[in-house]
């Protein structure tokens, strides 16, 4: 076994030994928060599903799993009820580990090889893409950082990546957005309208300063005037211009980029849906009835069979949907949607579609958010709805938060749980939040280490092979963790993952430096070990929080 790949070789042959006996790899096999009362730095508990899976006796199981690990001088362990494998590490492989950490440069370039990504594989996520009938509000700032942060862990581990998102650029909704900017067109220069096109969707501040814009550039060319095609047309492109450039502007100051923006309509001037429907009716997909036409939805896991033509010779969402996800299919290995939690129903629907198309459930998986509330004092909360006019936007989120606080808020808690901020109690507690001692750690590593430098100690880290105590090896072992939480957040595609690694990493450097003097120049040599560790410790914590977006401050 190579010395220097004891985890990698160690992950293989489990890996490869669990497939052999029909079980998928998981890292969260790996147990690394262990109770203090146990000795050791991680735990593997493949042996119970296993055993489960084989009819197996469990310890049985387990001997055979650590018989893997025999004759290794880097590595101790010991099996324990009702299953677990405890692993420790030695001082020397530690020392080699941390070694490759800083004088690297690229904290994990080397363990890319050992968590066997594919370099070439390419992955789309695609999200925020609200309907453009309006501003972005808190809940879809939500989605961006959840997305973002996703795309830069897998950018990191060496995947090609997209950053997309969807333009709903056609059908109902922007008839009714339009017909809304209209309303107030002629609202704002003082002109009524017949009762029956005073009936409007969109009444929210968006609509109304995009009238204002267009009153800024047209003035009373379109006063009571009907629209034709031609000039709807003209509308619709106006409004859509105004209100993306508007989004675009509110991503960049999160420091989001996308790498496409894809028109929905873009799909129909292609021809491509023609395509489509010559391939369902290939397939008997399809069918007619009382002038619609439906998709045979529940061949697959749908309730029921869905509408892709209506009887107006319109396409529906859905069968947008399939079509954009057909042309994503073309270029990428691997599709992430991140919707809100609204879309629960289109799931079942867009699964049977892609499946009975031919392709590969796992290629295509969606992450469901839920929604975000900020709080008053008092508790109270606001509801979003771009219809009624009230949500709050992100410059109303921001004089209420820092953007590192907001960003770090949004991506903490698993996806699946509704998100509420108090944000009284945040400006009450600044300093006692997550983010807080993330960032004050890397900032007290950064001046640790420039007053090291100050005092002319040197940073030459070879030949230090001094034994670590309990609390270096809380920080190494949660080091060596750092890939493997990476690998669990594309695995499971869940990236407040990486906020708890944080907080724990800078929970464990907190301890150790209450409890140790960094720098004692009167003992060089563990002084010098002591900063090795302090700079690894600020790397990871660099590394991590520029993956969420979020700055790792020098100073505080």
């Amino acid at each position: 076994m190579d010395e220097d790949n004891i985890i990698n070789s160690l992950l293989s042959q489990w890996k490869l030994y669990a497939s052999q006996n029909g079980i998928k790899w998981n890292h969260s096999f790996l147990q690394w928060n262990l109770p203090a009362t146990i000795k050791a730095d991680f735990a593997l508990n493949l042996a119970l599903p296993l055993a489960h899976k084989t009819n197996q006796p469990v310890k049985d199981t387990a001997e055979k799993i650590f018989s893997l690990t025999k004759d290794n001088q880097y590595l101790q362990g010991e099996i324990t009820p009702p299953g677990y494998i405890n692993f420790r590490l030695t001082d020397e492989y530690y020392y080699r580990i941390l070694h490759y950490i800083v004088t690297k440069n690229s904290f994990f370039s080397k363990e890319k090889s050992k968590l066997s990504i594919q370099p070439k594989k390419t992955v789309l996520l695609e999200y925020v893409s609200t309907n453009p009938t309006g501003y972005l509000h808190l809940a879809h700032f939500r989605h961006a950082i959840i997305g973002n942060t996703l795309a830069n862990v897998y950018q990191f581990l060496g995947y090609q990546v997209i950053r997309e998102y969807y333009i709903n650029d056609r059908g109902g909704q922007i008839a009714s957005l339009v017909n809304s900017i209209y309303y107030f067109y002629h609202q704002l220069q003082g002109v009524s309208l017949p009762a029956e096109l005073e009936k409007i969707e969109y009444s929210g501040k968006a609509s109304q300063e995009i009238a204002q814009e267009l009153i800024k550039k047209w003035g009373s060319k379109y006063i009571k005037k009907q629209l034709n095609n031609e000039e709807f047309a003209i509308w619709k492109k106006e409004i859509l211009e105004l209100i993306l450039t508007k989004i675009r502007q509110d991503l960049e100051k999160c420091g989001i980029k996308f790498d496409i923006w894809f028109s929905e309509t873009s799909l129909y001037e292609k021809n491509t849906h023609q395509e489509l429907l010559t391939e369902l009716k290939k397939r008997n997909l399809i069918y007619t009835q009382e002038g619609a036409v439906f998709f045979r939805s529940s061949l697959g896991n749908d309730e029921k069979d869905r509408v892709i033509i209506k009887q107006d010779g319109d396409y529906t969402y859905f069968f947008s949907d399939i079509l954009y996800h057909q042309d994503k299919a073309k270029r990428a290995n691997k599709l992430i949607n991140i919707w809100g939690a609204d879309h629960h129903g289109t799931i079942a629907r867009l699964k049977s579609a892609w499946q009975l198309l031919g392709y590969e459930p796992e290629r295509m998986q969606i992450i469901l958010v839920q929604i975000v509330n900020l709080l008053t004092k008092k508790g109270q909360t606001a509801k979003f709805s771009k219809r009624a006019g009230n949500t709050i936007e992100l410059t109303e989120t921001l004089e209420y938060m820092e953007m590192n606080q907001l960003q770090f808020f949004l991506l903490e808690k698993e996806t699946s749980q509704p998100l509420a901020i108090n944000v009284e109690l945040l400006k009450e507690n600044k300093e006692k939040t997550r983010l807080y001692y993330i960032q004050y750690a890397h900032a007290r590593c950064h001046q640790l280490l420039a007053k090291a430098k100050e005092k002319k100690i040197s940073l030459n880290y070879e030949n230090l092979n001094l034994p670590w105590n309990q609390e270096e090896r809380n920080i190494l072992k949660t080091l060596l963790r750092f890939p493997f939480t990476l690998q669990l957040i594309v695995e499971e595609n869940k990236p407040h993952h990486l906020i708890y690694y944080l907080a724990d990493l800078a929970q464990a450097f907190q301890t150790y430096y209450q409890k140790e003097v960094i720098i004692e120049e009167k003992n060089l040599l563990s002084t010098q070990q002591r900063l090795f560790l302090t700079q690894g410790v600020k790397d990871a914590l660099k590394i991590g929080l520029n993956l969420a977006g979020i700055t790792a401050p020098e100073k505080m």
